[in-house]
């Protein structure tokens, strides 16, 4: 999408600190996929690699993590 498409801008990467732990580096990749695809689920899962039921595991998780925090 070129910026003249319209007022939205899409990230196409995301920088990750070496040291980072795992899970929190998983977590931003997957988010900012799922972002850059424009929230369908079905395309940043296979952006990832992963089937659309392992990205709808994960963002429970996630959701669930900050629930309890």
């Amino acid at each position: 999408m070129a910026a003249s498409e319209g007022s939205a801008t899409r990230r196409d990467s995301i920088t990750i600190a070496i040291g980072t732990p795992l899970d929190e580096a998983d977590r931003a990749l997957v988010l900012a996929a799922l972002e850059y695809c424009g929230g369908v689920r079905k395309r940043a899962a296979a952006m990832l690699g992963i089937s659309p039921k392992t990205l709808y595991n994960r963002l429970v998780a996630y959701r669930d993590r900050a629930d309890k925090t």
